[in-house]
This record gives C-alpha cells, sequence and structure tokens, in this order.
C-alpha cells in the first residue's frame, strides 16, 4: 500500500512510503501500525487534525482499506 505524508509528518519520516500491512485494516490500524515502525510521528499522526484520503476522498479511521488503496495523511498547517 502506498502511503504519502504532508507537513509536519513528511518532515519527519518522508513524503511516500511503501507499507506491507495485513489488509483489510481500517485507517485507525495503518495509523497504529505506523506509530509502531516510526514512533517520532505518535503524536502528530495520532492527532485528530490529521486527514486521512483515500483516492481524492476524505475518509474516517473506520474506513476500511484495501491493498491497493494510495492513502494520504494531511497534517494541519499554519501560516499568516
Amino acid at each position: 500500500m502506498k502511503v504519502f505524508f504532508y507537513g509536519k509528518l513528511a518532515d519527519a519520516i518522508g513524503r511516500h512510503l511503501d507499507v506491507s500491512i495485513e489488509t483489510p485494516c481500517s485507517v485507525a490500524g495503518l495509523r497504529r501500525h505506523l506509530v509502531a515502525i516510526y514512533p517520532v510521528i505518535a503524536e502528530d499522526l495520532q492527532d485528530s487534525r490529521v486527514k486521512a484520503l483515500v483516492g481524492e476522498t476524505f475518509v474516517a479511521d473506520d474506513h476500511k482499506l484495501g491493498p491497493r488503496d494510495e492513502v494520504e495523511f494531511l497534517a494541519p498547517v499554519s501560516g499568516g
């Protein structure tokens, strides 16, 4: 499964990962899997403001993922 990161998440671990995870799993399960591998992103990835997209659609944490899904995690940004 391809996983893309933006904002602080991308700064911490890079913009893209190929992740092997048993499917179907939920977005929440993917978050837990990523935190176990990359604890440095735990606080940011588990923030409720970090949104997940599958394709071009925002999805909830209970959304079931398939092996060919591309998931994007959008961290909140600040600016002025």
